[in-house]
């Protein structure tokens, strides 16, 4: 079996002083890597990194982490992969500098990431592969569909170079391995950006087993969350290695610091302890339904819901003008809002149905969401009321 490495793209986000960092001065790379084993260099896509920054991340971080790197934008943008333009003498030179990460042992690949608007071009991409220096493991990330075929694939198998597999808007998430490891990217499902985008608990469980599927077939599997906006890279990353059952009282310290930041409006643990800590069933409602919905859920005015039924396993009530059933012990929630006809085959709770949940009192809400969560697979989502 090979081993899983989950982390984020990049780690030095202004954003992340207060849901992840505790402050501006505080060294974020040693703060990251004693939570995370990986990590996706982005800055050497910008710019080639000098020999000093390479030699201090690499002194940074305790034994047993390993970096990615992307691939300068000059390489791969500029340059287009093109060796008539120098490419390869480029691709050289990012090497050279990177070959102090290697020779630490703290460096697991290089990720070229082609851009959006290079189509499929088979010759280009081979020829740059066949006549750089392969010291060090490579990825590649298609952006365009037209790279989604076959040949492509096998290609990628003849050079044993690894398909970038991704989670993203345009392109498939479809599961490749074309090397001795594997590389997975998850970009988010926003729309302007992308990377804005929160996971739900429900949209990460689709990956769990993706990733135990490449780890039976390749050596290493690497995974970066690019969804850094708000630290959701963090808390989605942690997510999924409790799914995997590979979080520890760290990633557990680190995941309910970002459950509190988010539930408290977006302020700092100092803030939050100024005020009394989320309920139980605030925390989970918070695994059931993503950020921008609990907000919208919570400004939905008291006077506004209607508890028609409550009982220990069935409750009924109107809110605003919608219906919602709750029957745990057969397991149906029973909803009529248009999101809820849109999406109730995602199995993510809307604003109506949060909305009761945190109206009901504690003794009934927190069983049902208890049973809600530990089941949710074999519980309906259904549009009959």
């Amino acid at each position: 079996m090979g081993k899983i490495l989950l982390g984020t793209s990049g780690w030095s986000y202004e954003e992340w002083v207060g849901p992840f960092y505790a402050s501006k001065s505080e060294p974020k790379l040693q703060r990251y890597s004693s939570i995370f084993e990986t990590v996706e260099i982005d800055s050497t896509f910008y710019s080639y990194p000098t020999e000093k920054t390479v030699l201090g991340m690499a002194r940074a971080v305790p034994p047993g982490f390993v970096f990615a790197a992307k691939v300068p934008r000059e390489i791969t943008h500029r340059r287009a992969l093109d060796i008539k333009y120098g490419a390869a003498e480029a691709m050289d030179r990012f090497v050279k500098l990177m070959k102090p990460m290697g020779d630490a042992g703290v460096l697991g690949c290089l990720l070229i990431q082609l851009p959006p608007s290079m189509r499929y071009n088979p010759e280009r991409l081979e020829s740059f592969l066949e006549r750089i220096d392969r010291e060090f493991s490579i990825a590649v990330e298609f952006r365009h569909p037209s790279w989604m075929n076959d040949e492509a694939f096998t290609l990628l198998r003849r050079l044993d170079v690894a398909y970038t597999i991704v989670d993203e808007p345009l392109l498939p998430s479809r599961v490749e391995a074309t090397a001795d490891f594997a590389y997975v990217r998850w970009h988010g499902r926003g729309k302007r950006p992308w990377y804005n985008y929160h996971y739900t608990e429900a949209e990460l469980r689709g990956w769990v087993e993706k990733l135990k599927e490449l780890q039976g077939r390749v050596k290493r599997v690497y995974g970066y969350f690019n969804n850094h906006f708000h630290g959701y890279a963090v808390h989605n990353c942690i997510q999924v290695l409790e799914m995997l059952g590979m979080a520890d009282e760290r990633h557990k310290a680190v995941k309910t610091r970002l459950e509190n930041y988010y539930l408290m409006g977006g302020v700092g643990p100092e803030e939050a302890a100024l005020t009394a800590s989320p309920e139980e069933k605030t925390r989970l409602l918070s695994s059931l339904v993503d950020i921008p919905r609990f907000k919208r859920a919570r400004e939905i005015p008291e006077d506004q819901l209607q508890l028609i039924i409550s009982t220990e396993n069935y409750v009924e009530a109107k809110v605003k003008s919608y219906t919602v059933v709750i029957d745990a012990e057969h397991k149906v929630i029973a909803h009529d809002c248009d999101d809820w006809k849109k999406e109730h085959g995602q199995k993510r709770l809307c604003k109506h149905v949060v909305r009761l949940f945190l109206t009901l009192p504690e003794e009934t809400a927190i069983p049902m969401l208890r049973k809600l969560k530990e089941e949710l697979q074999s519980w309906s989502f259904s549009t009959e009321i």
